[in-house]
Order: structure tokens, then sequence, then C-alpha cells
């Protein structure tokens, strides 16, 4: 009984955890795209995302194994393999759909940035959300960080002034059903790694080419 019900206060605590990060990245993207003072909510909504994550972090160790950091095997380097080749014919398919380069031509300066930020969100959702949420089982955790990282990117995309011209149906639909292969390679795998280089490779064959970063970009 008293296992139990430290359980389920763990469970309960990391709900908790996770909703505060989450509501966090949510505000960020919200207010990171305005012009105004409103702006510097953004980052409010940061500094309350980085304080949930840190709860969880008593030490370097601790940290490691929230991201999804665990020593390289056989198995991680199977997946890793698998993820680096999916996100780039993933990559490859989204750049003959928009009827442009299947590969950039030349790489630019943003083919170092663009990854940094896909890793950025991989750490977060894949890594930290996933992992908090492993409890629930691993549908329901998958379910959840692919949900998440569809909401923000939704946000982020549908704030930028002026607008874009985006099929938000598609790329709610596609953020989705790759955030869930991502997170079926992050639990099968048991790493992060997999997710990270899909992720990375991904976002380097669409945006590697880019002479300016993409209006999404919070600039």
């Amino acid at each position: 009984m008293g296992i139990l019900f430290r359980t389920e206060l763990i469970g309960r605590k990391a709900i908790l955890e996770v909703t505060g990060c989450l509501l966090g990245i949510l505000v960020f993207a919200l207010f990171i795209q305005r012009d105004s003072f409103l702006k510097y909510f953004a980052f409010t909504g940061l500094l309350l995302a980085a304080w949930m994550m840190s709860r969880s972090m008593t030490d370097f160790n601790a940290a490691l194994r929230v991201f999804g950091f665990i020593r390289i095997n056989k198995k991680v380097v199977a997946y890793s393999i698998t993820g680096l080749v999916l996100g780039c014919l993933l990559a490859i398919l989204n750049n003959f759909l928009r009827e442009e380069y299947l590969l950039p031509p030349l790489l630019t300066w943003f083919a170092f940035i663009a990854p940094i930020i896909g890793i950025t969100e991989e750490l977060v959702f894949r890594g930290y959300v996933q992992s908090k949420l492993a409890s629930m089982g691993a549908i329901l955790s998958i379910v959840f960080a692919s949900a998440g990282h569809t909401l923000y990117k939704f946000i982020v995309v549908s704030t930028v002034p002026g607008g874009i011209p985006v099929n938000y149906a598609s790329l709610i639909i596609l953020t989705f059903a790759v955030g869930m292969v991502f997170g079926l390679f992050r639990y099968r795998s048991g790493s992060i790694l997999p997710a990270v280089l899909a992720h990375a490779v991904f976002d380097i064959v669409i945006y590697g080419g880019e002479s300016v970063a993409p209006v999404w970009v919070w600039g």
C-alpha cells in the first residue's frame, strides 16, 4: 500500500512538472514572434520551463537520464542509423512535394543553426517530456510528447507577423506523425540519440541551403 501510494505521488508530480514545462514553452511560442514589449513574456515562459525541468535534475547523472542520454550500444547505433536515413528521406520527400531541390546544392550558415533548433526540440519533447511520463506507459508518453511538440509548432508558425502560406492541417498531421516515429525510436532504443540525429539531418536537408533564416525563426 505504501509503495503504491508513493508511486502515485511520483506520477502526479511528474504530470504537474511536465504540464508546467509545456505551459512555459507554449507561452514562449505565443509571444516570441511579437514585436512589442509582449515579446518579453516569451522569456518568462522559457524561465518557467527551465525551472520545471531543473526540478528533476538533482545532479549531472540525473540530467542525463531525464534527457535520454545512455551508454551507446548496438541497439542505439542501429536505431541511430535508421533515424539518420529516415530523417533524410522525409526531408527529401518534403522538398520534392514543395517542388524545390531534393538536396541543398550548397550548405549555408543556417545549416549550422537549423539542427540546433531541432535538437533542442527533441531534448525537450522526446527527452524530458517523454521520460517524465514514462510511468504512464509507452503509448501515452509518446502521444503526449508528440501532441505537445505539434501544438508548439502550430503556435510558432501561426503567430508569424503577417502570416505565411501554410497548410495547417498538413503541418499538424505530419508533425504529430513524425513525432510519434521519433518517440518510438526513443522508446525502443532507450536513448534520445536516434531522435536527435533524425531531426537534425531533417532540418539540414530542408533548411541547410537557406541564405536567410525562415520567417518562423524567432528574430
